[in-house]
């Protein structure tokens, strides 16, 4: 019960606290989109599908750090698939 109450004041937290750490950047439609498309395969059937898609998201990150972020906070808290919230 201590660990969800917990989790519940966290995710709180960081949804309270979100907009100001995430401010709205004007980024390229397509990172944007091959983001999101990312992000959707990370609860694919296939394992393969998964992987590729996590190792895709991590190299994006690391040139749109704040692109990745943003979205896989939003996918995270809005996913009840826990292999795609696992992989977030």
């Amino acid at each position: 019960m201590k660990t969800f109450c917990r989790n519940i004041l966290i995710i709180l937290f960081v949804s309270a606290i979100s907009p100001y750490i995430f401010a709205d950047d004007n980024q390229a439609a397509p990172a944007d989109q091959q983001v999101s498309a990312c992000i959707a395969n990370l609860g694919s059937e296939t394992f393969e599908t998964r992987e590729e898609s996590q190792a895709k998201l991590l190299d994006i990150g690391k040139t749109q750090s704040d692109l990745v972020l943003k979205k896989s906070m939003e996918a995270y808290l809005g996913s009840k698939d826990p292999e795609a919230r696992m992989r977030l």
